[in-house]
């Protein structure tokens, strides 16, 4: 099994887990693999839904999906207030309960899991090209704080597999979005480079990673599993690399009831 430093595999009753351990005591999270068979929108079947429920301890109607649109709406679920029926178009959701593990999909896109380490809250964000150039993550750290006075200071985040700069060649309309944003450009440099065929390439990555220091992270506090969809089919699915065929694995966290009385650094 590949190794991912700051993450350890686990044992689920259909297969393996990726874990984030600075979310030990604070939130469950898990990246899963192909070994869960996950499938886009209804194609996926009801009791693959009820055994990730299972993993993360809720009921099998409290693990929320999204319908992924590729953009940066916030699907924020308050303690006390109703889920909603079916998944809600948004590519982020946030949370203060701890009866409700929230889930994004992905296959390549980027899938990351933030948790306040004094158990206010937890989100995920789904982030392709199009939601790093939104600034999805930042996003979703900023409401953290709007709606649950959460200190940026206080997240972890993980950064689970998705598709790596090895294997990600872009177009210069990409490019070009990036190049628009209100982003560092020294920063921007920094996530699009030509590799050693000339071949422009993006690093969602490192752009994930700086967009959530840059919203006061601290880049401690910010673990990346760098392990490439596409150059891993044993493990994940890529549609990079697989197409329409590609089936998703999914980036999931739940707040533990007993986070709040977890010390912080």
């Amino acid at each position: 099994m590949v190794t991912a430093r700051g993450f350890t595999w686990q044992a689920a009753s259909w297969g393996t887990v990726l874990t984030c351990d600075a979310f030990e005591g604070v939130a469950a999270c898990a990246f899963t693999t192909r070994t869960l068979d996950v499938r886009p929108h209804n194609a996926t079947p009801s009791d693959t839904w009820t055994q990730l429920a299972h993993h993360m301890g809720v009921a099998a109607d409290r693990c929320v999906r999204l319908r992924q649109v590729h953009g940066v709406g916030i699907l924020q679920l308050d303690k006390g207030r109703p889920l909603p029926s079916e998944p809600m178009p948004a590519d982020v959701s946030i949370t203060n309960r701890s009866d409700i593990a929230l889930v994004v999909q992905a296959a390549d896109c980027v899938p990351i899991v933030l948790a306040d380490r004094r158990g206010r809250a937890v989100a995920v964000v789904h982030a392709g090209w199009r939601g790093t150039v939104a600034n999805a993550a930042g996003r979703a750290v900023e409401r953290l704080r709007e709606s649950f006075a959460v200190d940026p200071v206080d997240i972890v985040a993980a950064i689970g597999p998705s598709i790596g700069r090895c294997c990600y060649e872009i177009g210069i309309e990409v490019q070009r979005a990036f190049e628009s944003q209100d982003f560092p450009s020294d920063v921007v440099r920094q996530w699009l480079a030509r590799d050693e065929r000339g071949r422009l390439t993006l690093d969602l990555w490192q752009a994930n990673a700086d967009q959530l220091t840059i919203a006061g992270l601290h880049a401690r506090n910010v673990h990346v599993a760098r392990l490439c969809t596409a150059s891993h089919l044993e493990l994940f699915p890529s549609y990079r690399a697989e197409g329409e065929r590609a089936g998703r694995f999914v980036g999931c966290v739940r707040l533990s009831p007993g986070a709040a009385a977890r010390p912080t650094d």
